[in-house]
């Protein structure tokens, strides 16, 4: 995967400043909350890859121990829908199996959450 270049990173950091300004800082995504990294939650491929970034740059033994936790979170929901085994996109799903999912592992943290 190619690496996403800084100005992506620095047109989302700005379009952060701008909600934030606009919401008269209520805006609830800030440097160092985690309220969205709990339970299934969408991947951005912003996301993707500053999560790949940051795995990439742990010493072994840690990025072996988040693939690992995030192997077994996977296992789990696979288990719970075998779907999944085959199409790994939770929104293809019909919307009453999204729902059961997103409450049965409403309190997964995100493996990387550390």
């Amino acid at each position: 995967m190619s690496p996403v270049p800084s100005s992506l990173f620095d047109k989302t950091a700005r379009w952060f400043e701008r909600a934030r300004a606009a919401l008269l800082d209520d805006l609830p995504c800030q440097k160092g909350c985690t309220r969205c990294c709990v339970g299934l939650f969408p991947v951005t491929r912003l996301d993707q890859a500053e999560l790949q970034r940051g795995l990439h740059s742990l010493a072994p033994h840690e990025r072996d121990a988040i693939q690992t936790a995030a192997a077994r979170q996977a296992e789990l929901i696979t288990i719970s829908a075998p779907e999944l085994a085959y199409d790994r996109f939770i929104d293809h799903l019909p919307d009453r199996a999204i729902d059961r999912l997103v409450q049965e592992f409403g309190d997964l943290p995100c493996p990387v959450l550390q």
